[in-house]
């Protein structure tokens, strides 16, 4: 009898060891380059320049934004994604110095071993202090690196006189260009 008790908890032991062994090799294939955890943080300036169709005036009217700009340096825990290329369209009711909108954007990062991160926003332009308007976007990172991350995009629209002077035509303004800060939470 007593060989029989002592094999018993021999294939257990040797069963759950398999069962670890199996485990910990799967989660050792599975790609994790990619990956970021939800408690990854990055904060990033760039520049970014947007056109307007229709152009921006003093008054709100509906205006499709179109938006390219490079993103970097980035600063955070990730070391992975330093900088890379943006991209956004949205529309919304938009003037010179006000307005909202919501679209959806994408961060294609430098890094060949990163995935780009798609997000959509909505925002709104305010006219700050000195006469700079602010557009900021906020949501949330739909796919790619980040995702489920909040995103928060603070672009500072700085028009030179004549582009402001576009504003007051009925044309209006078509382009601007600006710093730009991302932050992914």
């Amino acid at each position: 009898m007593t060989p029989r008790t002592t094999s018993r908890p021999r294939r257990r032991h040797a069963a759950v060891a398999a069962a670890a062994a199996g485990l910990l090799m799967a989660g050792l294939s599975a790609p994790a380059a990619n990956a970021q955890p939800a408690s990854a943080s990055l904060l990033c300036t760039g520049y970014e320049t947007a056109t307007y169709q229709p152009g921006l005036t003093l008054t709100q009217r509906q205006t499709a934004v179109t938006a390219t700009g490079a993103v970097g340096p980035c600063a955070g825990t990730d070391t992975q994604h330093t900088g890379g290329s943006i991209s956004f369209q949205g529309e919304g009711q938009l003037s010179c110095t006000g307005g909202n909108s919501s679209g959806s954007g994408l961060i294609t990062w430098s890094n060949p071993q990163t995935t780009p991160s798609a997000f959509t926003f909505t925002g709104g332009v305010s006219l700050r202090p000195g006469g700079v308007s602010v557009l900021v976007l906020t949501g949330q990172v739909q796919s790619g690196d980040f995702q489920g991350s909040q995103i928060t995009l603070e672009i500072a629209l700085v028009p030179t006189l004549t582009e402001t002077l576009q504003c007051t035509t009925p044309n209006g303004l078509s382009t601007s260009s600006g710093p730009l800060t991302v932050q992914l939470l």
